[in-house]
């Protein structure tokens, strides 16, 4: 079975924070090498805001810049840097699935 996680419903600034837990660089290092990726140095001056304003405000970026995020977050899928975040993301929702159906049969044997 093969788990492809939907990155397009992440906020950006989930993606900053994923790209940062896979990469090992701060949110800051993440966010400007995201614009340099796509902007020219020129270009850069006129787009970018300083990362410190871009998370104190309603953080929302570039459509090009987004997409370039999640290339970069399938990329490290593809390396491997989620395998974690995929076990435990599998692990989380079998543990929540079986503690229900527990329940249901501890009230159902408890009731008889």
């Amino acid at each position: 079975m093969s788990y492809v996680p939907n990155f397009h419903s992440l906020s950006d600034l989930d993606l900053v924070g994923l790209l940062s837990y896979c990469e090992k660089w701060s949110p800051r290092k993440v966010y400007h090498t995201a614009y340099k990726e796509v902007f020219s140095s020129k270009q850069l001056e006129e787009v970018m805001m300083p990362f410190e304003d871009w998370c104190d405000k309603e953080p929302t970026l570039p459509p090009i810049v987004r997409n370039e995020l999640i290339r970069a977050c399938v990329l490290n899928l593809e390396a491997g840097k989620m395998t974690r975040l995929k076990y435990a993301s599998i692990l989380s929702n079998t543990v929540r699935t079986w503690s229900f159906w527990v329940f249901v049969l501890v009230i159902l044997w408890w009731w008889f």
